[in-house]
């Protein structure tokens, strides 16, 4: 799985207000640490992770420089090395549009399931599908066939025939909450717009769930 760029998806202060102050929260997918660092600033004792290394050492290094306590680590958010209900709530900000197969997303959710304690909450922040938009529809359609997939994507460096930059999954909202059934209740779900990797607009939903 390759490490994409830092998520340009903002945190929605407001829905992860309602989590506990001094919660134990753990991060998918950190980056260079931009929103663990946020979550610190709002009263959360956190931990992240991200599975490229390099990443982990610079979220590492800012933490350093700026006397965080944010805890960073390399790990595979399909496979976690933490104990059974260590953590208060998950926050996948931008993390489950990076599991371009369904096997990868159900072992995700479940992982942050079994890592929560009984009644912790689980924060999705991720984009919804933008069929009305011709660059994007576009994209669905024809890269279907190279992905295996309908609603995953590749995005290049500079445009089509570029370099690859990594694939991306685009949800419907009945897709997202699917993967949640059966593990989580949801509390909170909220449309709104997030802008991606190359500045576009785009159609998003902030879901925050409880464990069953």
């Amino acid at each position: 799985m390759r490490s994409p760029p830092p998520s340009t998806v903002e945190l929605s202060r407001d829905i992860i207000g309602t989590i506990p102050v001094g919660s134990r929260v753990l991060e998918f997918a950190c980056a260079l640490g931009r929103t663990a660092f946020r979550l610190e600033e709002m009263g959360y004792d956190v931990c992240a992770f991200d599975i490229d290394p390099g990443s982990v050492r610079a979220a590492e290094k800012a933490a350093l420089s700026m006397g965080s306590g944010v805890e960073f680590m390399t790990a595979d958010g399909r496979s976690l090395p933490l104990k059974d209900g260590s953590f208060d709530a998950c926050v996948m900000n931008a993390y489950m549009t990076m599991m371009t197969d369904p096997d990868s997303r159900r072992r995700s959710v479940s992982e942050a399931c079994r890592i929560l304690v009984g009644g912790g909450y689980l924060y999705v922040a991720d984009f919804l599908r933008n069929p009305e938009l011709p660059e994007y529809r576009k994209r669905y359609r024809e890269h279907q066939d190279l992905t295996g997939e309908e609603g995953t994507f590749i995005v290049y460096e500079s445009g089509e025939g570029s370099r690859e930059l990594y694939r991306a999954h685009h949800y419907t909202e009945e897709e997202l909450l699917g993967y949640l059934e059966g593990l989580f209740r949801v509390l909170i779900r909220r449309k709104t717009r997030f802008r991606s990797y190359h500045g576009n607009e785009l159609d998003g939903i902030i879901i925050l769930a409880r464990k069953l």
